[in-house]
């Protein structure tokens, strides 16, 4: 999976194999807008011509741009902020508290 910084202001970050199921990243990127362009699923290689999934990181925030569910033929991305708080808890709790606050206390 590859997502640019669409102003060329970011890395360009790569996430070499996924594993069937649900994962979280975290990356630390300028502010601006970034872009899915470009992911394997099974055997196909899908490249956008129109930018790809896109979303704007915000500074000095922890941002969420959304689940990316792949498949084959389609894929979509959804607003599951429950469940990224849920996993963000489980993965980085310090984080979680700083950034979310109260939904991420220990249950």
């Amino acid at each position: 999976m590859t997502i640019d910084s669409s102003i060329s202001i970011g890395p360009e970050i790569h996430i070499e194999s996924v594993k069937k199921g649900t994962s979280l990243w975290v990356y630390k990127v300028q502010e601006g807008e970034y872009c899915f362009t470009k992911f394997n699923v099974y055997d196909l290689e899908v490249r956008y011509k129109d930018g790809g999934l896109c979303f704007f990181v915000e500074a000095g925030s922890l941002n969420y741009s959304g689940d990316l569910i792949v498949g084959s033929p389609y894929s979509t991305q959804i607003n599951n902020f429950p469940g990224y708080i849920s996993m963000l808890n489980k993965k980085y709790p310090m984080l979680c508290k700083e950034y979310i606050g109260d939904a991420c206390v220990k249950k």
